[in-house]
Order: structure tokens, then C-alpha cells, then sequence
């Protein structure tokens, strides 16, 4: 889910209400040997409008519709108790990020950092307080800061795991702070790293007609898919620039698409 707020600087809620494997059941795959329809040019391309360019509330769509990402190097660091639990998958997903995207990311155990992942006990106002000195700094000013305190109090995010991203004027990402908590179990802790990180690139919202993808709440998937991978490649390919409209995505897509197709990601 996405909520963003428009003055000199654009905010991103993104919240991510983990998926429940055991009773959504997966999409059939196609028969072998033939081709996937869901990830067909013109479905792709559509997909990564609605993750890319969409937002989740009504009254945030006349305000957005273009694309955002980095363009500086991001400095990523994660804090927070256990760090047993989440300090290997963390660091391992960034590295894996990284060469996904082929932007650079770093990991900064301390100084200053542009992507911070804070661990809490449980996803509560009161652990997101604790940390209002960093999360503060995602906000423009101090009424919008206190006013999502107040949907956090409220749990009207309904979320398990969220993420704030802070987008300047030009639609470049600035910086985003990733709230996760540790008492649903490793499984979740490491789904939300993985879906709340790669939003926090640049992919903010949630669709349950993007399929198969980590970004669709009432999906089985917890790991990103093919898809997920190939729109995280087109979000940071050269012909993608910042602040695109829709119109303009469509236009450059099949050319994004067809050379990423020439040049196959593997891990």
C-alpha cells in the first residue's frame, strides 16, 4: 500500500501486508513449451505501471504517475535487536539487489546511511517513537511526521512491515526507512526484507493483479519472482528516466524490455 504526500517533498508509505502461502493457491504455470502470457511484453510493461507509477489510495493518484528511483549510490545499514535473525539475509539481499539493478549499493555498519531497515520487537507506535530521530528525517515537516505516527497508532496502515521513502522534487529517492518486526517468526522477517528493500528502490505499490510477483499482497510468493527481477532491471535500465509518465513507459518498454530479454539476469 502506498501513501504520499505532496510539498517540496514527495513521501511513500509503503506498507506490505505479508502474503499467506497456505491459502492462496498459486497460478497454474503454463503447459511446457509454451509461452507464459503473464510475462508477455505488453503484460510486463503493464505491470510495471501499475508497481511503478501506481499508488494505493484514491487521493493520492492525481499526485503521482511517475517514476521514481535512485540515482546516488545508497548507503544501507539495518539496526535493531537480534541481529542473528536478520543481519545475514540482509546484507545477502542488498549484494543480490545490487546486481539486479547494477546501481550501487553499499553497506555501511555505521556512519551516515540513505536506506536505514529498523528490526523492533513488535510493529507498534511506541517502537517507531523510539526511533523518531532517524524516522523524522524522512518527513518535510513536523505535522505530516505526527499525523502517520497517528495512522501507526491507529493500525489504519494494516500492515506488517512498512516502508517510508522520501522522493525530492526532480523524482529522485532521497532517502527511506523500513520498519519490520521480529516477533512473527524468521519467515517473516525475511519476507519483508526482501519485498520492503526492493520497494524501497523505486517499486512502492502493491497490485493483486501483478501476478507472479512479491509485490501482490494475496499472493503465495515470499521470494522475488522473474517478473519481480525483470521490472527491478527495467526500473534502473538507462532508457528509464526519472519523473516518466506512464505514456512515456509504454512507449520505451518494448525497447527496455527486448534488450534486457538479449541479456538474462542469473545469479
Amino acid at each position: 500500500m502506498i501513501h504520499i504526500l505532496a510539498a517540496l517533498l514527495l513521501l511513500i508509505f509503503a506498507p506490505a501486508a505479508v502474503a499467506q502461502p497456505v491459502t492462496v493457491p498459486p497460478v497454474p504455470p503454463p503447459a511446457e513449451n509454451e509461452p507464459d502470457p503473464r510475462m508477455s511484453d505488453e503484460r510486463v510493461i503493464a505491470d510495471f505501471v501499475t508497481v511503478a507509477l501506481g499508488r494505493e489510495y484514491a487521493a493520492d493518484q492525481a499526485r503521482t504517475g511517475r517514476l521514481v528511483r535512485w540515482t546516488r549510490p545508497i548507503r544501507v545499514a539495518g539496526m535493531g535487536p537480534r541481529p542473528d535473525v536478520w543481519g545475514r539475509t540482509l546484507e545477502w539481499h542488498m549484494r543480490r539487489l545490487a546486481r539486479i539493478t547494477r546501481h550501487p549499493i553499499e553497506l555501511h555498519p555505521s556512519g551516515e546511511v540513505d536506506l536505514l531497515a529498523i528490526f523492533v520487537p513488535r510493529l507498534t507506535a511506541e517502537a517507531v517513537a523510539a526511533h523518531a530521530d532517524v524516522y523524522r528525517r524522512v518527513f518535510s515537516d513536523e505535522i505530516r511526521y505526527e499525523a502517520q505516527m497517528a495512522r501507526i497508532a491507529a493500525g489504519s496502515l494494516n500492515a506488517v512491515c512498512f516502508t517510508s521513502v522520501r522522493v525530492d522534487r526532480d523524482f529522485s529517492i532521497s532517502a527511506a526507512v523500513a520498519f519490520i518486526p521480529l516477533d512473527r517468526g524468521a519467515a517473516v522477517v525475511r519476507q519483508c526484507i526482501i519485498e520492503e528493500m526492493s520497494q524501497a528502490l523505486g517499486l512502492p505499490n502493491d497490485s493483486d493483479d501483478v501476478d507472479p510477483s512479491i509485490f501482490n499482497d494475496h499472493s503465495p510468493y515470499i521470494e522475488l519472482t522473474q517478473k519481480d527481477i525483470l521490472l527491478l532491471r527495467m526500473l534502473y535500465h538507462p532508457a528509464m528516466r526519472l519523473g516518466m509518465t506512464a505514456e512515456q513507459v509504454r512507449r520505451v518498454g518494448p525497447r527496455v524490455l527486448a534488450d534486457l530479454r538479449r541479456r538474462p539476469y542469473r545469479d
